[in-house]
């Protein structure tokens, strides 16, 4: 199984990150125009004076190698779920674990949706730091 952690600096203020991270414009122009989502949404988003409950879906274009999207399917879908701490300031997603169990290729396959989902976190962070860089 192999298990994925990201850590970006992203530019702006505290109160502009979280204000925009839940704004569904800036969402949309995220997942669909940066990242090539062919399909996002959120699920659910629940606010309550604790903090801020959030479940989302995409669907975007698998870059994986032809005879592993043989198996997997020229597409994958993301469910992304976390909470916003209000108290903390701090969001937390629920763990991303790549696990497949195929003889002989199981961990090939893991490595490299790991490896894409990394790629698709870099990407995503260079798109926010320069909306913030060009929208301050």
């Amino acid at each position: 199984m192999e298990t994925l952690s990201v850590s970006h600096e992203i530019h702006c203020s505290a109160d502009r990150f979280w204000t925009t991270f839940f704004d569904p414009d800036f969402n949309e122009q995220m997942f669909v125009q940066e990242l090539g989502f062919r399909d996002y949404c959120v699920l659910e988003q629940k606010e309550s004076e604790n903090g801020i409950e959030c479940r989302s879906t995409g669907v975007i274009e698998s870059h994986l190698a032809t005879p592993l999207r043989t198996l997997t399917g020229q597409e994958m879908r993301y469910v992304q779920q976390g909470c916003f701490d209000r108290s903390s300031r701090c969001y937390r997603w629920q763990s991303v674990n790549v696990e497949a169990r195929i003889f002989g290729i199981g961990g090939l396959l893991e490595s490299k949706v790991v490896k894409e989902l990394s790629a698709e976190c870099e990407v995503s962070a260079a798109a926010m730091n320069r909306y913030f860089e060009a929208s301050h």
